[in-house]
């Protein structure tokens, strides 16, 4: 058993356990089939279905919290999934149909938890039966495979009273089972094929967080506001949490106040639900800086458009005037020969401002400076 599954497994027990929880369902569909061979009469000992190319196939799968993130296609998901249920449109079978199995159920998720792919292959034994006497090559299959991948579009179908041609256990467990060996050929069987990709899509409540900004202040705390917004009512009790995070250059601390928490809702509530984060002013100078707050452990909701919010702190502070800069008369008696010295002293009205240009290190006071000219001769 992979790590992701032994701590799904350990928290299902909590879930399972809150009387408000739901379970989360996924519903897969397909486009219309674009083949279609349906069975020739009489069908060999078992039913004839017609196929039509206006139908697909469609189903769901439910577990009792969100996928975990970074799944991949060689992911038995198995122990997380509490049902399932797959059309190929004539007829349905589900998880609590007799003689129906999954053979296959293999799915891919991003680092939210979004299913990316599905690799799911359900079938049910025609007499639908379980048990005893088991069942053998030869024996009539009902087959819905649900697939999301581009690649291999050939096992993109369904088929109805196909013959079995490999029967035995899977490598994931399951007994009692068909494991291919079809004849797509075969005159007393349907079969229909879909264009890939089929579609995945989590059917519950979606948790997005906005952006929000607001002047720094110059002391004290500033409110900055973030709404979590659901796109639709839930029809049970959901939950998430939040934390704030550093971003470009804001501190915890120095910048804003650390802070984290849980939102509720309860079934049809859909109100969106606020977070608070305190910003702290000062009178620096410098450039706008900005933080995160970040959604996480999402209970029977999954993740919207955006599931970190980004907080921008706008600088509202001037910078330091740059000083004014003077220059002062200067006199002498022009004499009789030779040159005489003329003295003009220059002067700043406070320290360099640090963006200044100036030849040298800036000084911490602003000294007269004086420049020395010459008076030419008499003549």
């Amino acid at each position: 058993m992979t790590h992701w599954t032994r701590a799904a497994l350990a928290v299902l027990p909590l879930v399972v356990g809150l009387p408000a929880q739901a379970d989360v369902k996924y519903l897969f569909s397909t486009p219309a089939y674009t083949l279609v061979r349906n069975a020739a009469t009489p069908c060999g000992g078992g039913t004839c279905t017609d196929l039509a190319t206006t139908e697909s196939v469609t189903g769901y799968f439910t577990t009792a919290a969100p996928l975990p993130a970074h799944l991949t296609t060689s992911d038995d998901v198995r122990p997380l999934i509490t049902g399932w249920r797959f059309s190929n449109g004539p007829l349905s079978f589900g998880h609590d149909s007799p003689g129906a199995r999954a053979t296959i159920f293999r799915l891919a998720t991003d680092q939210a938890g979004k299913p990316t792919h599905a690799e799911i292959w359900v079938q049910r034994w025609q007499d639908q039966r379980d048990g005893s006497p088991l069942h053998k090559i030869g024996d009539r299959v009902e087959v819905i495979t649900a697939r999301t991948s581009p690649y291999n579009p050939e096992f993109n179908y369904t088929l109805l009273n196909m013959v079995c041609g490999v029967w035995g256990n899977t490598g994931d467990g399951v007994t009692d089972a068909c494991l291919g060996g079809y004849n797509e050929s075969e005159p007393t069987a349907s079969i229909a094929k879909y264009p890939a990709p089929g579609r995945l899509v989590m059917d519950a409540p979606l948790a997005t967080i906005n952006n929000a900004s607001v002047n720094e202040g110059h002391t004290g705390t500033t409110d900055m506001v973030f709404t979590v917004s659901l796109d639709k009512t839930p029809a049970a009790g959901v939950s998430l949490d939040w934390a704030t995070a550093d971003g470009w250059q804001a501190r915890a601390g120095e910048d804003y106040v650390a802070a984290s928490g849980t939102l509720t809702w309860a079934a049809g509530d859909a109100m969106p639900k606020t977070i608070t984060v305190k910003v702290k002013g000062d009178t620096a100078f410098e450039s706008s800086e900005t933080l995160k707050v970040l959604l996480s452990n999402l209970v029977g909701v999954g993740g919207g458009a955006s599931t970190v919010g980004t907080g921008t702190i706008l600088n509202d502070d001037a910078p330091a005037p740059f000083p004014t800069l003077s220059i002062s008369s200067a006199s002498g008696p022009e004499g009789n020969g030779g040159t005489t010295p003329m003295r003009f002293f220059v002067s700043l009205s406070s320290p360099p401002h640090p963006t200044s240009a100036w030849s040298g290190s800036p000084p911490t006071t602003a000294p007269p400076r004086h420049r020395t000219t010459s008076k030419p001769p008499a003549r």
